[in-house]
C-alpha cells in the first residue's frame, strides 16, 4: 500500500475514473467514502476522480449514447457485471479515450454454451418472468443470489436490502428490457480490445460467484489479461471497496505488476 500511495503522489493530476454499476444497482454498492483507511482515501481522491454510472436505458446502444454524449477527456473504466459489458463496448468503440479497462465479475457471453461457462438460459428466463410478475420479490431473490458465497452472506444480504441507493426499482428503471443485453455475445469485442490495447485488461472474479463462474479465468488469461480470482467471494466485488482498489490502483496508475 505504501508503494501505491507513493506512486499516487507523483501523478501530475487526478484522472477521471468511471465506475459502471451492474444490472439493477445504484451507486451504494461501490461503498465510496466508506473506506477504513483515511490516508488511502484522501490520496485516491486526489489522483482519481471516481464517478458512478448507472444503467438507466432500455437498450445498450441508448446507454452508450447517453454516456458518450458529453465525453471529452480520456478515462479509466471499471465495469462490474453488466456494467463491464458497457465498459467493454466503450473500450472497443472509443479506444483513444480509454486509459485502462478493468472488468469485475463480467462474462462477455453471459449464457453458457458447449464451450463456454455461464448461466443456463432457463435461469435467465426465470429472472425475466419473475421480474414481470413479482418485481420486488424477484429483485430480493436476485440480491440473495449475489450475496451467496460471501462470508456472513446473510448479514450482507440484510445490509444491502436497506441501502437507500442500492437496488434499483423495476418500476422506475427498464430492468426487464436491459436483460436483453445479456443475450448478445461480446467475445469478439473482448478479443479485439485485448489484442489492440497496450495495457493489460484487469479482470477480477469471485471464486464463489453464482452468476459468473471462475472457470472464465482461463479464457481471460488466454487473452493475456491480468486475472485475479478472489477466494470466498461472490458476485458483489464492488462492495469490497478497499480490497478492490488495493488490487486495481497499481495497474490504473501505470505501475508494474
Amino acid at each position: 500500500m505504501q508503494r501505491v500511495l507513493k506512486a499516487m503522489l507523483l501523478m501530475p493530476e487526478a484522472a477521471p475514473c468511471w465506475l459502471l454499476s451492474g444490472w439493477g444497482w445504484g451507486a451504494g454498492i461501490w461503498q465510496i467514502g466508506k473506506c477504513a483507511e483515511p490516508d488511502w482515501q484522501s490520496a485516491s481522491q486526489q489522483r482519481l476522480r471516481c464517478q458512478v454510472l448507472q444503467l438507466t436505458e432500455a437498450t445498450l446502444e441508448l446507454q452508450l449514447q447517453r454516456i458518450t454524449a458529453d465525453w471529452t477527456s480520456p478515462v479509466h473504466l471499471v465495469g462490474w457485471s453488466a456494467g463491464g459489458i458497457v465498459a467493454l463496448r466503450l473500450a472497443h468503440d472509443f479506444p483513444e479515450k480509454v486509459l485502462s479497462l478493468s472488468l469485475l465479475a463480467c462474462n462477455p457471453c453471459f449464457y453458457t454454451d458447449v464451450h463456454w461457462p455461464g448461466v443456463a438460459q432457463c435461469q435467465g428466463q426465470q429472472l425475466q418472468t419473475g421480474l414481470q410478475q413479482h418485481p420486488v420479490r424477484q429483485m430480493q431473490a436476485f440480491l440473495r443470489l449475489q450475496c451467496e458465497g460471501e462470508a456472513q452472506w446473510r448479514h450482507l444480504y440484510s445490509t444491502l436490502k436497506s441501502l437507500p441507493d442500492g437496488l434499483l426499482s423495476a418500476a422506475a428503471y427498464p430492468l426487464a428490457a436491459q436483460l436483453q443485453w445479456l443475450q448478445s455475445d461480446y467475445r469478439d469485442e473482448l478479443r479485439r480490445v485485448a489484442a489492440a490495447s497496450c495495457r493489460k485488461i484487469n479482470v477480477i472474479l469471485g471464486a464463489e460467484d453464482q452468476l459468473v463462474p471462475q472457470a472464465l479465468a482461463e479464457y481471460y488469461r488466454a487473452l493475456n489479461c491480468h486475472v485475479r480470482v478472489w477466494p470466498a467471494t461472490g458476485h458483489l466485488i464492488p462492495w469490497h471497496f478497499t480490497r478492490l482498489w488495493d488490487a486495481l490502483l497499481p495497474s490504473i496508475l501505470g505501475m508494474e505488476y
